[in-house]
């Protein structure tokens, strides 16, 4: 009978562990921003929230910025970045792998990707110029209709802004599920020692 309760015990304290985890791993999700250059000129073009994990480069101390903002107005996340604006192309000699020369080309048009952590009250997400001019502000909302392999479209909105769904009820239907695995697995052990 110890041992039953032994087993019972372990079990519970193993499901206890994992609900945090499971939860955790819920929750990594980040904002995929593609903005447009041209000539000069910055422009949002998507969003999408993607789930996974990012890391943060070094950024600039001044620069473009992408600022998000919750529902009252406070900041959630600031990202600092240059325009690419120019790009170095290197000649390497094939048999010794040295660079032959290098040179600096301007770049007139391009469409790069920027990476910030994902907030469930993330509002609204404003552009800025290097000398702090507010270049584009607009309204985010995930869309639930534009998931495909783990990645979500984000609507750009002009004006009002919605709410995103809260993750609560999958934290809650995953705590469920556990919770049930674990109570079948203790009936699985029980019934396995009065058979004994």
């Amino acid at each position: 009978m110890y041992s039953n309760h032994k087993k019972t015990v372990v079990i519970l304290l193993t499901c206890l562990i994992l609900i945090p985890v499971t939860i955790v791993a819920a929750q990594n999700k980040f904002y995929r921003f593609e903005l447009d250059y041209e000539s000069g000129t910055i422009k949002l073009d998507r969003v999408t929230v993607a789930d996974g994990e990012i890391s943060r480069g070094i950024e600039p101390e001044k620069g473009y910025k992408l600022e998000l903002a919750g529902a009252n107005g406070e900041v959630l996340d600031i990202l600092v970045f240059s325009a690419p604006s120019a790009a170095s192309i290197e000649k390497i000699d094939t048999n010794t792998g040295k660079i032959i020369s290098s040179q600096t080309v301007q770049i007139e048009k391009t469409k790069f990707t920027l990476s910030m952590p994902y907030y469930a009250d993330g509002k609204t997400i404003s552009l800025y110029s290097p000398d702090g001019a507010k270049l584009a502000e607009k309204g985010i909302n995930p869309s639930s209709s534009g998931c495909s392999d783990k990645i979500c479209q984000v609507e750009l909105q002009q004006t009002k802004t919605v709410k995103p769904k809260s993750n609560r009820l999958n934290v809650a239907a995953i705590i469920f599920a556990v919770l049930i695995l674990a109570l079948f697995l203790i009936y699985l052990i029980k019934k396995k020692t009065l058979v004994k």
